[in-house]
């Protein structure tokens, strides 16, 4: 089992794994080019859409700016981010990346 962020040389020891028939499985988030065995976790886009509608209903109806902090290496937290910005499209979002 791995949880790790998105990686070239992550990816080829997955691979590599793989290649002898050792099972990988990927946790929290997915490395789809890893040719990892399943990955077990939550719908990452979905989630950050049901965010942004929940957040969305809770803010008031007149515009306001929007900070999201996130860490980027992660492809959970990138297609979180990428459901939640389709899900507020009219926002205006400031970008602020931490590591």
């Amino acid at each position: 089992m791995i949880i790790a962020r998105e990686h070239p040389a992550i990816n080829r020891a997955i691979r590599k794994l793989r290649s002898i028939d050792i099972p990988v499985v990927c946790l929290t988030t997915d490395l789809p080019s890893s040719r990892r065995s399943v990955y077990i976790g939550n719908d990452q886009y979905a989630a950050g859409s049901v965010a942004a509608l929940l957040i969305g209903n809770a803010l008031p109806k007149e515009r306001n700016n929007m900070l999201i902090v996130m860490s980027v290496p992660f492809r959970c937290q990138q297609e979180r981010e990428m459901g939640f910005r389709s899900s507020v499209p009219t926002f205006p979002i400031s970008r602020s990346r931490s590591a």
